[in-house]
């Protein structure tokens, strides 16, 4: 089974879903689910960079390339929001309970993963890659991806200070405040009912399927999962499209082998740290709207 980039929105909003318990959980992380997702997500970053890298193409070879390019960018701006928040929920568990094994390896993603979305901008901005309709449609597509990490960074923050993990940290805590207003009103389950089913509506569609690189998503999303404690499997009904337990049950335990995977060069240096945010929350608002996602 492979993975679409728009499978892993869906298991971003689980982990944050249950980041909270994640978060303050005191069972160690597994060290080869850790593993597993650090060089798959090293894998395809290398395939990534490699595609994006400005170079002149045969002519035969230039319509492949373009033909492919849309489904790569826009598998880089979608996975971008599991990276945020995966990162963020280990950092928080690295600050309250020492443990920075994880949160070294998911800040390394990160920092990779901002490299590639870097170069998959300046393709967008070059305006040669893509027709007008794909360049807008990507667009659309990066602006959802980061709306979506914000509201999702933002259900963390009710737990850990984690906004400079955002897209936008003022935005994030605009979220955290309308979903904290929005579980004043209904339960805590119904919030995050309809916001799955808003997710789902907002990815429903897609520019490539599969994606470019669905072998790999299906090994970090193994890797997020291998992390995770056996007693939120039990609580996860609403995620069943995530199809999580088939994913624990049919990926090989096999650990990746990093050898044949990686090529002998090396990758493209990591894009420097997402600048610190003033992370003080206002002292004082009116009442926020219903959240709009």
């Amino acid at each position: 089974m492979s993975l679409h980039a728009r499978d892993l929105v869906e298991l971003a909003a689980l982990v944050a879903h249950h980041g909270p318990v994640i978060i303050g959980g005191r069972y160690e992380l597994a060290g080869d689910a850790l593993e597993q997702y650090w060089v798959a997500s090293k894998c395809r970053l290398d395939r990534w960079l490699r595609a994006l890298q400005p170079r002149v193409v045969e002519p035969e070879r230039a319509a492949d390339r373009a033909a492919k390019l849309p489904g790569l960018v826009e598998e880089i701006f979608t996975s971008e929001t599991l990276t945020r928040v995966w990162t963020a929920i280990l950092a928080a568990r690295a600050a309250l309970h020492g443990q920075s094994d994880g949160e070294m390896i998911a800040r390394s993603v990160m920092l990779s993963h901002m490299e590639a979305r870097n170069r998959a901008l300046k393709f967008l901005l070059h305006g040669t890659h893509f027709s007008p309709e794909t360049a807008v449609e990507l667009n659309r597509l990066r602006r959802r991806s980061e709306r979506w990490s914000d509201v999702l960074v933002g259900r963390l923050l009710q737990t850990a200070e984690v906004a400079n993990f955002a897209v936008d940290s003022a935005r994030a805590r605009e979220f955290a405040l309308d979903l904290h207003y929005q579980a004043g009103l209904v339960s805590d389950s119904q919030v995050w009912g309809l916001l799955m089913a808003s997710l789902r509506a907002a990815f429903r569609h897609s520019l490539t399927d599969p994606s470019p690189n669905a072998d790999l998503n299906e090994r970090i999303a193994a890797g997020v999962l291998g992390c995770l404690g056996r007693e939120l499997y039990d609580d996860a009904g609403q995620f069943h499209s995530l199809r999580m337990f088939r994913w624990l049950n049919n990926i090989g335990d096999a650990p990746v082998d990093a050898a044949n995977l990686f090529p002998a060069d090396r990758l493209a240096p990591a894009a420097k740290p997402h600048p610190e945010a003033d992370f003080n929350l206002p002292a004082s608002r009116g009442t926020p709207s219903p959240p709009r996602f």
